[in-house]
């Protein structure tokens, strides 16, 4: 962990959620290509202090009756629905499996209304969040555009989807699902639901409809990751299919400070994916911020790429918030995830809270600062910070 960048992310969770009014979320930061935790915060904490000396005991008490679960450390061990954030693994997997030429545009519509046999007056609709026009792969993923990737899931039309088996052979190839094997207790699995699981749960209701396929399409439903998975996927697209184990600690010193332990960065797997698949997954990407919600972010002196999620919960009723991503664009050497949960929008509240920490990480952590000609000639450079703890 880089305490000055932990720190900083820290201040500025909390802020904003304090500014939304919200309890509950989290940010992780990592090198995608090492594997390496930089800075992972999760809200509301605990004073460590407190509990360490016994006092306050107002805040001790505050802390083990609080409603709000501050003892879960939510990027490893919280379950949420991806929402947005698993576009881009649909994408891939649609060209992988040759279900659609990406360069052909689709007319986004208002919504897909599939007929009810059983009760005709009662159809599923299934929205966009906005009627978009003509997409093609790139505009779907910078847009986010539901209708798109319905069809790439589920089918829609003359466009064949790629319906559930093929959906979780994805999930299960990026690792989704899977515990990642962090240094630290507690991460959790997720949940990958398909018709043999909703039989499980559901079994008055057990058949697999086509809703359901939309749904997880656009990481809707009962599909269920942890952050540091939804993260370190897409940290995995920008590492040219290579997914990396994550870890905390890099080194550990005795007091004589000679190593006794020395992590090294260890591929958990290496997807083969055409580098001109990912590169058509990766523009789409950096569309987010140039041409999508994300543009705030186009004046940060790095590229940056990624991926808004809104995942609706609770009977649709409210909205977890996630922006997923990494810079520089071209060679990256930061990964970036923020979650926060049941703010007043959708995805957009993510993005000053992104810019914010990469604005800081780009001044304090960055080393090579790019110039105009460095853009031009693709020659960023990158760096890695060390974790270090003594034993005493």
């Amino acid at each position: 962990i880089d305490k000055d960048l932990q720190e900083f992310v820290y201040k500025s969770l909390q802020k904003t959620a304090d500014k939304l009014g919200l309890k509950k979320g989290t940010a992780i930061m990592a090198n995608p290509k090492t594997g390496e935790i930089l800075a992972m915060v999760s809200i509301p904490s605990i004073n460590a202090d407190a509990f360490s000396s016994g006092s306050p005991k107002n805040i001790i008490q505050e802390t083990l009756t609080s409603k709000f679960n501050p003892f879960i450390n939510r990027a490893i061990s919280g379950l949420y629905s991806p929402g947005s954030t698993i576009k881009p693994l649909v994408a891939l997997a649609a060209l992988m499996e040759k279900t659609i030429n990406p360069e052909d545009n689709i007319k986004d519509v208002d919504a897909i209304v599939i007929p009810n046999k059983y009760n005709p007056d009662k159809p599923s609709i299934f929205k966009d969040w906005k009627n978009h026009g003509l997409v093609n792969m790139r505009t779907a993923i910078a847009y986010s555009c539901n209708i798109y990737f319905y069809a790439l899931g589920g089918g829609y039309k003359d466009i064949t989807g790629l319906g559930i088996t093929r959906l979780k052979k994805y999930w299960e190839l990026f690792h989704l699902g899977s515990k990642l094997g962090i240094d630290l207790e507690n991460e959790k699995d997720g949940n990958l639901p398909d018709p043999e699981y909703k039989k499980r749960v559901n079994p008055d209701n057990p058949l697999w409809l086509l809703g359901d396929t939309y749904n997880v399409s656009i990481g809707q439903g009962d599909l269920l990751l942890t952050p540091l998975q939804i993260a370190y996927y897409i940290g995995s697209i920008a590492n040219h299919g290579k997914i990396m184990k994550p870890y905390v600690v890099s080194e550990i010193l005795d007091d004589d400070n000679k190593v006794i332990f020395k992590q090294t960065p260890i591929v958990i797997k290496n997807v083969n994916i055409p580098q001109d698949y990912l590169d058509i997954v990766l523009d789409g990407m950096r569309k987010v911020v140039t041409l999508g919600s994300g543009q705030l972010m186009k004046t940060i002196p790095f590229e940056v790429a990624g991926k808004t999620g809104s995942a609706q919960i609770q009977g649709n009723t409210k909205t977890n918030a996630i922006f997923a991503g990494f810079a520089p664009y071209k060679d990256p050497e930061v990964l970036i995830l923020v979650l926060l949960e049941e703010p007043p929008e959708g995805s957009v509240v993510t993005i000053p809270l992104v810019d914010e920490i990469l604005r800081f990480y780009y001044n304090n952590r960055f080393i090579k600062k790019p110039t105009v000609q460095d853009f031009n000639n693709d020659t960023e450079t990158t760096t890695t910070t060390t974790t270090v703890v003594n034993v005493q």
